[in-house]
């Protein structure tokens, strides 16, 4: 709820920003390399699926998304590094310990060559993001998201954003509210994003239709294990894969005087990645500019109710609320 660099608060970017005082024209990039060949998807089958990378910068860590998948025969893969920005990956290669993404990134107008080497380790992924010429390397450790998605669930772990959760980069980490009805769950994760931020400053200001986008932070994440009624509209589980609960990226909407909330079927995005060809359901909010319970940054709650729950959002005196019930 691309994506904006604050320089000024994560040690990361003072990194980069720091090697960009470095000549780059002398620089080589990945563009003026020797083209590889399409990485055939035999050659990458252990790599395939979607990953959650934790990245370990000089003072702290943070969460980011990788998708390796096969088109046709070849093989290509999506990073979401949060403020370093989104990035589709075409050109990959195999090499002795498991493969590598190569590609370029853009910071403060200039643009500098990446390499991404990965290996796997047991049933995770282990690597490193680079800089082509050794201005920086940053490493990481990686799980399957269903496997992140699980240690979530039972608390053993917690999402850490590029802004610091917890991790010592300046910000706070992700959070979660859980309701469990009938023996079964329903949750969000949500980052609680604080009021001196341009999308706190945009609700506002907002015009017709739009969706609010959160440059520092993940989209908000809704996962159920039950299909849920938010009045006339249904948001079902197994949206995704059979046999699997319901997630989706939550997306507030300016309509009218009032706002809706999107379900969005792309769960695992930044907060600036909104897609509405991925829009499944539009729920219509109650909004109030004078909440009962005012929010010093965002917060998500659910709470139950009458055959159900509530979904209430606050933001400083901002409040969203709606009721849903669980389909028969």
């Amino acid at each position: 709820m691309k994506t904006a660099l604050r320089t000024s608060k994560s040690a990361l970017c003072r990194l980069l920003a720091a090697a960009l005082l470095l000549p780059f024209a002398a620089l080589p990039l990945a563009a003026q390399e020797e083209a590889s060949r399409p990485l055939p998807a035999s050659a990458a089958a252990d790599f395939l699926g979607s990953w959650v990378i934790r990245i370990t910068s000089p003072q702290g860590e943070f969460d980011a998304d990788l998708i390796i998948r096969s088109v046709g025969d070849k093989v290509v893969a999506s990073v979401a590094l949060g403020p370093l920005g989104d990035h589709e990956v075409e050109d990959i290669v195999q090499t002795e310990d498991g493969i590598e993404l190569r590609f370029e990134a853009d910071f403060a107008g200039q643009s500098f060559a990446v390499t991404m080497p990965l290996r796997r380790d047991g049933e995770g992924l282990t690597g490193s993001l680079q800089e082509s010429n050794g201005l920086f390397a940053l490493d990481f450790t990686g799980l399957t998201l269903a496997k992140a998605e699980e240690l979530e669930l039972a608390g053993e772990r917690q999402r850490q954003t590029a802004e610091g959760g917890g991790g010592g980069l300046g910000g706070r980490g992700s959070e979660r509210t859980k309701l469990t009805l009938d023996g079964k769950d329903v949750s969000i994760r949500f980052d609680p994003a604080k009021q001196d931020e341009k999308a706190f400053e945009r609700i506002s200001s907002i015009g017709e239709g739009e969706v609010l986008l959160f440059e520092l932070h993940q989209s908000t994440k809704l996962r159920t294990d039950l299909d849920l009624h938010f009045g006339d509209t249904l948001v079902i589980k197994e949206n995704v894969a059979e046999n699997y609960p319901g997630v989706y990226s939550l997306w507030l909407q300016k309509a009218g005087d009032g706002w809706n909330l999107l379900f969005n079927d792309k769960a695992d995005v930044w907060g600036t990645q909104h897609d509405s060809e991925a829009d499944s359901a539009t729920v219509p909010l109650l909004f109030s500019t004078q909440a009962a319970e005012p929010a010093e940054t965002l917060t998500v709650e659910l709470a139950e109710a009458d055959q159900g729950g509530t979904l209430r959002i606050a933001w400083g005196p901002y409040e969203w609320t709606t009721a849903f019930t669980v389909a028969d």
